[in-house]
C-alpha cells in the first residue's frame, strides 16, 4: 500500500472512530468540540490524551503518517475518564480542536509492541534534536501586562524606555509575535502549558477556578518540567523593599499543585539553575480593592509616580478614536505607563548585575496580551495580539546563531512558542504532542506559517471570534452576529472612559470617520494589512514583498469548526478542489496542519 493510501487509510479509520459533534462555544465548562449532550454524558470526568505517532519529517501541509500509540494507563482512575484524540498534524503542528472518545472505542490496532519501540525512537529523536543546551542557564520571564509593540525601540513616540531599548541592542528583538488569545488568562494558561487554550477546554476567561477539573493526562505546566529537571522556580514580587511584580498567576487550571516554589528574590542565587517570572504591575487599571464601582474614574496602577513623558497634548491618540479631551488623557496614561514599567524593569536588570547573575541569566521580555485600551485587551484586532518580544542572551553561555546583539528577527511566531523554546533553553526536550514549537537552536522545529488565536467567553460577554496572521495579512472571523466594539462589559465600561465616551457620542451623531466605524457590528470576517513596524538594523535581512494576494482562508474554518466554508474567490485555485472535498468529508476530528 503506498504511503498516500496508508494516511487515507489512517484517517479515514479515526473518523469513524470519532464522533462529530456541533459548536457549542459559551459555556466554561463544555469543550470546544464537545456537544452539551456529549459533556452530560461525560460527567466531570477529566480527558485523557491519546497521542499518535508523527514523523518528524514531514512539515508543511503534508499529511503525517498517523498511526496511535498504546496509553500506558499509571492511574486507575484514567481508565474512566474520556478521551481526546488527536490526529497526527495536531500533535506536531497543531489543529487546536478535541473531540470525545468513549473508553469503550479507543483506538486497538495489532502490532502494539512495534508501534511502542517507534514512539519510543521518536521520543530520542526529538529529545536528542531539541536538548541542545550543554549547560544549564537561568531563565528570567519579565511579562508586560496588556502591551502591545510600544516601546521607543519599536518605533513609539512619547515613551521613554531606555531598560528595554538597551536589552534589545543587547539581544534580538522580535517584530512578529501573536498572542493566542487578547486576553490574559487564556493566553497565560496556553503559555504556562505550549498548549492552545481551545484544546485543552482553557478558553474562556477565568474558568475552572474552584469545580475541580484538571489538566488533561499528558498536559503539565512547564515549570513543573523544569522543577523536575533541577530548576528552582519562582514567581518574584519583590527586590527589597520595591515592588517589581504582582505575583499574577491567572491560570485557568488550579488543581495542578503548585505551580511555582518560591517568590523570593534573594532565594535565587542560592538556587540555580532558576526559573523565575516577574510579572509587571503595569499596564493595568487599579482594580483589585473590588471596590471600581464606587470610584469616578478607576485609576492606572502607578499613575501618580510614572514619569509624565506623555501629556495630553503631545500625544496623538490612533484615528479610530475621537479627538476629545478624555481620549488623549487616557491615551497619556497608558504611555506613561509603559514608561513605568521601563523604570522597574531597570531595577530589576541592575539587581541581575549586582547579584552577579547576569552572566548566566537568559532574560526573555514580553506581554501577555496587546494593549490596554478600549479596541486592544478582549479584541482580535493586532492591537489586542501583536506583542513586543526580546530575548537576551548571556555571555558566559554559548546563544544559538538567532540571537545576537541587536538583531531583528521578523519571523511569524506564536507567544505558545515561548513554551518549547524555554525547555530548550534548560536542554528539556518538549513533551511529546506538546503544540508549542521550538524556534531557537540549530535544530529549530520549521517556522511557523501562521499564527492563530481565539477569543470566547470573557466575564460575562460572550464573544467568539478567531484570527489568523502570516507575515503581510491579519484574517479575522467572527461566529458572533451582532457583536461588535459596542458589545456591554461591565469592566470596559467602567474602567475604559473612551468607551462610554464614543457610545454617547455616537448616539449624539458627533462620531465620523473610523470612530463612526467602529461603532458598527462585526462583520463575518475581516481582512487587514499589519500597519510596518520599525525593524532597521545592521543584522536583519531586507523585508519580503508582500504577495499579490491574500493567503488562503480555508484554514480558518477548519479550526474554528466553522460550519460554512470559506468564500471561493478567498482560496488560491490549486486549493479549490481539495477544499470542497475536504469541506464535505471533514469531521472535527480531521487532521489539518494550520500554522
Amino acid at each position: 500500500m503506498g504511503t498516500s493510501s496508508a494516511k487515507r487509510q489512517t484517517l479515514n479509520e479515526l473518523r469513524k472512530i470519532i464522533k462529530p459533534s456541533g459548536v457549542h462555544p459559551y459555556p466554561a465548562r463544555i469543550p470546544l468540540g464537545h456537544t452539551a449532550g456529549q459533556r452530560r454524558s461525560l460527567g466531570n470526568k477529566n480527558p485523557v490524551l491519546i497521542l499518535l505517532q508523527v514523523d518528524p519529517t514531514l512539515h508543511g501541509d503534508k499529511l503525517s503518517q498517523d498511526r496511535p500509540v498504546e496509553r500506558q494507563t499509571l492511574d486507575p482512575d484514567l481508565a474512566k475518564r474520556p478521551v481526546l484524540a488527536f490526529t497526527g498534524s495536531e500533535v506536531s503542528g497543531i489543529l487546536p480542536t478535541a473531540t470525545a472518545m468513549n473508553p469503550s472505542t479507543q483506538p486497538h490496532c495489532r502490532g502494539v509492541a512495534k508501534r511502542l519501540a517507534a514512539g519510543l525512537c521518536l521520543t530520542l529523536t526529538l529529545a536528542l534534536g531539541q536538548a541542545q543546551a550543554t549547560d544549564q542557564p537561568n531563565i528570567l520571564w519579565i511579562v508586560g501586562e496588556n502591551f502591545s509593540l510600544d516601546l521607543a525601540c519599536y518605533g513609539q513616540k512619547n515613551v521613554h524606555t531606555p531598560n528595554l531599548d538597551r536589552l534589545a541592542r543587547e539581544g534580538t528583538r522580535y517584530t512578529k509575535v501573536y498572542s493566542t488569545s487578547p486576553v490574559c488568562a487564556p493566553s497565560r494558561s496556553a503559555l504556562m502549558t505550549g498548549w492552545y487554550a481551545t484544546s485543552t477546554d482553557m478558553h474562556h476567561m477565568r474558568s475552572h477556578r474552584s469545580d475541580g477539573w484538571r489538566l488533561p493526562a499528558g498536559v503539565r505546566p512547564i515549570t513543573h518540567l523544569l522543577r523536575d529537571a533541577g530548576y528552582h522556580t519562582a514567581n518574584i514580587t519583590h527586590i527589597g523593599q520595591r515592588e517589581v511584580g504582582t505575583g499574577k498567576l491567572d491560570l485557568n487550571f488550579a488543581a495542578e499543585g503548585p505551580v511555582y516554589a518560591g517568590k523570593e528574590w534573594g532565594d535565587l542565587k542560592k538556587k540555580q539553575p532558576f526559573f523565575a517570572q516577574i510579572n509587571m504591575p503595569e499596564a493595568e487599571y487599579d482594580i483589585y480593592d473590588r471596590k471600581s464601582a464606587e470610584k469616578p474614574r478607576v485609576k492606572w496602577v502607578g499613575e501618580e509616580w510614572h514619569p509624565k513623558v506623555a501629556t495630553p497634548e503631545n500625544v496623538t491618540p490612533p484615528p479610530y478614536y475621537p479627538n476629545h479631551k478624555i481620549t488623549r488623557e487616557e491615551w497619556a496614561r497608558y504611555l506613561n505607563s509603559v514608561t513605568g514599567a521601563d523604570v522597574r524593569i531597570g531595577w530589576i536588570l541592575d539587581q541581575l548585575k549586582k547579584d552577579s547573575l547576569s552572566e548566566n541569566t537568559i532574560v526573555v521580555f514580553f506581554a501577555d496580551n496587546g494593549r490596554l485600551d478600549a479596541r486592544g485587551i478582549h479584541w482580535c484586532w493586532d492591537s489586542g495580539l501583536h506583542v513586543p518580544m526580546i530575548i537576551r542572551w548571556p555571555t558566559n553561555i554559548t546563544g544559538p546563531s538567532q540571537i545576537t546583539p541587536g538583531r531583528v528577527d521578523e519571523q511569524v511566531l506564536s507567544l505558545l512558542d515561548l513554551s518549547a523554546t524555554t525547555l530548550w533553553m534548560a536542554g528539556i526536550a518538549k513533551p511529546f504532542g506538546m503544540q508549542s514549537r521550538v524556534f531557537l537552536g540549530a535544530n529549530a522545529e520549521p517556522p511557523r506559517t501562521f499564527a492563530f488565536a481565539a477569543r470566547d467567553r470573557i466575564d460575562e460577554t460572550q464573544v467568539r471570534l478567531r484570527s489568523v496572521h502570516d507575515a503581510h495579512f491579519h484574517y479575522i472571523r467572527n461566529y458572533t452576529p451582532g457583536a461588535g466594539f459596542p458589545t456591554l462589559n461591565r469592566y470596559k465600561e467602567k474602567c475604559f472612559l473612551v468607551k462610554p465616551l464614543m457610545r454617547r457620542l455616537h448616539a449624539e451623531g458627533k462620531l465620523t470617520g473610523p470612530a463612526a466605524d467602529l461603532m458598527k457590528p462585526f462583520p463575518r470576517e475581516m481582512l487587514m494589512t499589519p500597519r510596518p513596524i520599525l525593524t532597521k538594523s545592521a543584522t536583519s535581512p531586507p523585508p519580503k514583498p508582500p504577495p499579490t494576494k491574500p493567503p488562503s482562508t480555508v484554514y480558518a474554518p477548519r479550526w474554528t469548526h466553522g460550519k460554512s466554508p470559506p468564500p471561493t474567490e478567498a482560496i488560491s485555485p490549486s486549493r479549490r478542489k481539495s477544499s470542497a472535498r475536504s469541506q464535505k468529508k471533514c469531521t472535527t476530528g480531521s487532521a489539518h496542519r494550520i500554522g
